[in-house]
Parts: structure tokens; sequence; C-alpha cells
């Protein structure tokens, strides 16, 4: 069975292509993040304009979401790193931020209650871009909601 697939322009985040991963279609972009390419993931269309409200300065939204990220998950660093390793010595925030690297913004919508307005539901996808051995084999997820702004962090899997 073929897979069409359909694209779109938008003049601040550029071309989208509908494709589909795992089961689920999305329409993926890019953007640049420091020189480095950052994949755009939406599940409609119309998600754009919800892009466009939380990252109209998309180097300040992955920013944000970097200091969210570092607030909720720099203990659960050190504890991991600790019980790893009897050698583990501590970092610094600026340390740990500085191994994120950005690698995919999801935004999709969400209606678990259709009944109510629906909300819109976004992650930010981070990598290790050092030797640290705080992540491992695992990435760093903020997740967010559009009507309550960044709310979740976790070091996955």
């Amino acid at each position: 069975m073929s897979h069409k697939t359909y694209a779109f322009y938008d003049a601040q985040f550029g071309l989208f292509i509908r494709s589909e991963h795992n089961g689920y279609d999305f329409y993926e972009g890019e953007v640049l993040y420091r020189g480095a390419k950052v994949a755009l993931h939406l599940r409609e269309r119309d998600e754009i304009e919800v892009l466009r409200e939380i990252a109209t300065d998309v180097h300040g939204f992955i920013e944000k979401a970097k200091q969210f990220g570092a607030r909720q998950l720099l203990d659960n660093a050190h504890r991991w790193g600790r019980d790893r390793s009897d050698d583990y010595v501590p970092i610094t925030e600026e340390e740990f931020l500085q191994s994120w690297i950005p690698t995919d913004i999801v935004i999709s919508h969400y209606d678990e209650k259709p009944e109510q307005k629906i909300d819109y539901t976004y992650a930010v996808w981070f990598d290790n871009a050092t030797d640290q051995e705080v992540f491992e084999d695992h990435c760093i997820c903020i997740h967010g909601q559009k009507s309550q702004g960044f709310y979740f962090a976790a070091i996955e899997g």
C-alpha cells in the first residue's frame, strides 16, 4: 500500500511534507538552532498556527525548554550519576545545559474531553552533545501544553 505525501509551505518555517512514522502521519519541516537542524513535526496542518504562537522566536522557545528542564532534572541527573559510579563528579547547571542538543519539536492537538475546547500539546526532544555520562543512551524530553506552558521534563530511554 503506498502512502500519499502532501506538502505545504509556511513563510516563517518553510516547507512541510506529510509522511508516516510508526503508524502516525505528521507534517515534517525543520528550523535552525545555532546552525543545527531541528525537526518540526505537526500532526495536523493547522497546528502551524500553534507553532507560531508558542515559538515566534524558536531560539528563545528552545532556551526556555532547556531552562525548565534543567530546573526539573539536574538533581535527578546527579542521583543517577552517583548511582552509576562511585567516582561521579557533579556537574553544574551550565555544564548540564551545554550537553543538550535539540533534535525535534512535536506539536499535536489534545482532545481527551471532546466537549471541552481543544488544547495543544508539544514536546521538545534533546540528545547529548558531550561525553558526559549523565545521559548515557537516553534523551531529554520537555513536555508542554499551549494553555499552561512547559509542565514536565524527563530523561527517557
